[in-house]
């Protein structure tokens, strides 16, 4: 075992190697099947982030609904990456465009769980995961 050496205050942490899960994700994301769907959705949302959208959704500057944000993400409601799903199930769910959802850096970060709401009273309710 070596030696400690302390981290300086503003040091960056070692490049720690993706996890197994996503290198497994990004064999689905790095085809151009995804990219074309993508930009379906893009498409079909107008480029705009549907949460912010939502009159049911706080935003990042603590308002309700109905403000217009470019969506720069693209995110799945339901995982196709869960434990367990078969290949077929991993597919359909992947491909399913009503299974995708436009949104900002804000509300994706959100619905990961990576960021907390804090306009929101309470915990927060979202599924967890990398990006």
């Amino acid at each position: 075992m070596g030696a400690y050496v302390p981290r300086l205050k503003n040091q960056r942490k070692p490049h720690r190697p993706p996890s197994i899960k996503r290198q497994e994700r990004q064999k689905y994301y790095n085809t151009s099947m995804w990219h074309k769907l993508r930009a379906l959705k893009l498409e079909q949302a107008c480029y705009l982030c549907e949460d912010c959208l939502d009159p049911n959704t706080v935003n990042e500057d603590g308002s309700y609904g109905e403000k217009i944000t470019e969506a720069t993400d693209v995110h799945h409601m339901l995982s196709f990456a869960e434990k367990g799903l078969s290949e077929a199930e991993r597919q359909r769910r992947f491909c399913d465009i009503d299974n995708l959802v436009c949104l900002c850096r804000y509300h994706h970060l959100l619905r990961h769980g990576l960021i907390k709401d804090k306009n929101r009273k309470g915990d927060i309710d979202n599924e967890k995961g990398d990006l």
